[in-house]
């Protein structure tokens, strides 16, 4: 589904914000706005689960989006994730991850 839009439909809205987990992959990633678009679209929510990002490491677009979550309960686990660059943002502080 193509979630990139002002207008979330409310049935997709709640189905992204009761998901456990939510995988973000955006493309080529490059200019940030999908990336962008969704971090502060969980925030303003008050999203509480996992988020997946691939490719944090591919290019200078990405590595300023993995930034904006510098503060934020983040996990670097590009050395058991993708060449690219894996990365987990934690938004449940009752969420544990063990590595």
């Amino acid at each position: 589904m193509d979630i990139f839009k002002d207008n979330i439909d409310e049935n997709i809205k709640q189905e992204i914000l009761t998901s456990d987990l939510i995988f973000m992959d955006a493309g080529d990633h490059l200019n940030m706005t999908y990336e962008l678009f969704l971090i502060s679209f969980l925030k303003k929510e008050n999203y509480k689960g996992i988020i997946i990002f691939d490719d944090i490491k591919l290019n200078d677009d990405m590595k300023k989006v993995w930034g904006t979550l510098e503060g934020e309960n983040i996990f670097d686990i590009s050395h058991i994730g993708h060449w690219s660059g894996t990365g987990i943002w934690i938004t449940d502080n009752n969420i544990q991850l063990i590595f």
